[in-house]
């Protein structure tokens, strides 16, 4: 991370969301392990269903710093246009998984997951703020768009300058 933040590189910030993700993955985990149903006495991680769901938050997660990594190996070599692009790709899906994995950990983890105490509440708070804060998550999505079907540079516009006539 520190070599990327020398570069100036714009996908930082979404590794902060990411982690933010991670953090609250574990505490879910972590949770279904130690905490038990009675009167079988037996964790919360023996559930299929939780199993299921845990499995779902890894491989999204795994998917999510997949791109965080391609978006930061290819940032030097990028130009304006490019890095604009990557950086809104890391930043929607990093921020969309984040918020699905966060609110899934406050399902998994019920009632207690949004003590203000748990890691869980605090990160589903931040990446959903974080979804609200510029480029916001249609901004994004409409610059992808525009750049998968070659209708201009995404969310960047550039120009050589403006002449009157």
């Amino acid at each position: 991370v520190n070599r990327l933040l020398n570069k100036g590189c714009g996908v930082v910030d979404d590794g902060v969301l990411h982690a933010l993700g991670e953090a609250a993955f574990e505490f879910a985990a972590d949770y279904v392990k130690k905490r038990v149903v009675k009167p079988e006495n037996v964790p919360v991680a023996n559930d299929p269903g939780v199993q299921r769901q845990i499995g779902d938050l890894e491989a999204r997660l795994d998917a999510a710093r997949l791109i965080l990594h391609d978006s930061a190996s290819r940032w030097e070599a990028a130009d304006v246009a490019q890095r604009g692009q990557l950086a809104n790709r890391a930043k929607y899906l990093t921020t969309e998984i984040g918020l699905h994995v966060t609110s899934l950990a406050l399902q998994i983890t019920g009632g207690r997951g949004a003590y203000k105490d748990y890691p869980v509440e605090r990160a589903f708070r931040d990446l959903r703020t974080a979804s609200l804060m510029p480029p916001t998550m249609d901004r994004m999505v409409e610059g992808m768009g525009k750049l998968a079907l070659g209708l201009g540079g995404g969310m960047f516009e550039f120009s050589a300058g403006k002449t009157n006539a």
